[in-house]
């Protein structure tokens, strides 16, 4: 659930506040209708558990990737083919790109 507010800084005034991973956010627009884009967005990938904070942007694809296999529920096999890919494929073709310069 995310929350807009109207705050005193004039060059941002509408402030979205969201919870993500259990710490309260904060991020600012100029305008209202970029705020409820944002949310509406933030609301949308949370429920589809698609939601990257932009702080969280640093980190690169291998590491989310290698992250992400292990926390996976599937069996052993689909874990070593994934882990076969990210490894042959993914990490020396683009696995040192920050999430953040992602498309």
């Amino acid at each position: 659930m995310a929350t807009i507010i109207k705050g005193k800084n004039p060059n941002k005034p509408y402030t979205v506040r969201y919870q993500h991973d259990g710490r309260l956010r904060e991020r600012s627009f100029h305008t209202r209708g970029e705020a409820d884009d944002f949310k509406a967005k933030f609301e949308r990938d949370s429920r589809e558990r698609l939601f990257i904070d932009p702080r969280a942007g640093g980190e690169t694809l291998g590491d989310y990737a290698e992250r992400w296999i292990n926390q996976h529920h599937g069996a052993a096999a689909t874990k070593r083919n994934y882990r076969y890919t990210l490894t042959r494929h993914i990490r020396p073709a683009i696995g040192d790109v920050p999430l953040s310069k992602l498309p």
